[in-house]
């Protein structure tokens, strides 16, 4: 069984792998835009030469992004497997859950290989695949600078929906919400967290299963936690039967042992005290219904969970807008960016503090981005 503190950091973990490959391909379509120099391309054929040599780069940035997101992973899925059976059964049924394993790894491996070869980016409000983003992005560039466009306001142009949304999986169907349209569009960091862990779930979910069939026991209970979602709130830390737990789970829209939330399930023999008594569970439900008001509005601890989440993405957004300013070499736009991020920053500090948490640092690292000072 893996502790709600082990499942949130399982989810800061798979977070931050898609940080590092989302970030990783955004340099470096970055890097390549800013070697563009239009002062040097005269014709339509030269352009298309220097976007096709540059357009080579990038992929081969993007592969290798990939590789190291697959290895990360792979220490990953180890990592969490070995915890999980360790704390079930001691560690003496290893072997038999290798398949398992095995399993989450190969299907792990193949959704970065998909996740990665549908990259891209919006141009013009459209998402496109990376080929056709980077050329049409080059080529509005060039041609806005041979139209009289100062280089500085081209580039801006040319990287401001990248530095928006930083890199899409294009045409990536919606595994969470099944009624959403068949095609939407997410960062690489968000389908890559929601990705991984999905799969890092079903292993824990069949390790658990193993476990209990191994055992032979009879019964199953749900972990607890503060601030807990209002879907899982009445289920949590109670015992269920085997058939009650599977048609207890079967029912719910964020099942238990997906780690799309903190909880897991582990198997019990019924009678078996419970880990949590009703007092400890009415508190729990207490006091995240009491909360904490800031600013004159009323949050659940839940809801200043999530509120904090959203600081967080709007920060790491905010330091690719202003990796984007400071490539263009527009020192007003540096500026403007650098004023927003401390705004954000301590904007997100003050709230942490208002609502009693702690501030979670690792969620605001970008990679190879220089921190602003503190």
């Amino acid at each position: 069984m893996l502790k709600p503190d082990q499942v949130d950091k399982i989810k800061e973990s798979s977070a931050k792998i898609g940080q590092t490959l989302d970030d990783a391909i955004f340099e470096e379509v970055l890097r390549r835009l800013r070697e563009i120099d239009p002062a040097e391309i005269r014709t339509k054929r030269q352009l298309q030469q220097v976007v096709s040599r540059l357009l080579a780069d990038v992929k081969a940035g993007r592969k290798a992004a990939e590789v190291t997101a697959k290895k990360e992973t792979k220490t990953l899925i180890r990592s969490v497997a070995k915890v999980a059976i360790q704390q079930d059964g001691g560690g003496e049924y290893a072997a038999e859950c290798e398949e398992i394993i095995s399993k989450a790894l190969e299907e792990a491996v193949s959704s970065i290989s998909e996740i990665t070869k549908a990259a891209g980016y919006e141009v013009d409000k459209l998402p496109w695949q990376m080929e056709e983003a980077f050329t049409r992005s080059a080529e509005r560039m060039v041609r806005e600078v041979w139209e009289g466009k100062k280089y500085i306001d081209a580039f801006h142009a040319a990287t401001k929906e990248l530095a928006e949304r930083g890199i899409l999986s294009v045409a990536h169907k919606d595994d969470i919400n099944d009624e959403a349209e068949p095609e939407t569009y997410h960062s690489i960091e968000s389908v890559m967290r929601t990705t991984l862990l999905s799969t890092l779930g079903k292993m824990q979910d069949s390790i658990e299963h193993q476990m209990a069939d191994l055992l032979g026991t009879d019964g199953w209970e749900i972990t607890a936690h503060a601030c807990s979602a209002p879907d899982h709130e009445p289920i949590q830390g109670r015992q269920y039967s085997n058939e009650e737990y599977e048609a207890l789970n079967s029912s719910l829209v964020r099942k238990i042992g997906t780690l799309n939330c903190a909880h897991a399930a582990f198997p019990i023999m019924l009678g078996q005290e419970p880990q949590y008594s009703e007092e400890e569970l009415n508190k729990l439900r207490e006091d995240n219904e009491r909360g904490v008001t800031i600013n004159g509005k009323h949050y659940t601890g839940y809801e200043a969970t999530q509120q904090q989440r959203e600081y967080e993405r709007k920060i790491r957004q905010q330091k690719r807008r202003l990796r984007a300013a400071d490539a263009s070499g527009d020192a007003g736009r540096v500026k403007a960016a650098e004023t927003k991020l401390r705004m954000l920053q301590n904007e997100y500090r003050q709230f942490s503090y208002n609502a009693g948490l702690r501030l979670q640092k690792e969620r605001l690292w970008i990679p190879e981005q220089e921190e602003l000072p503190e």
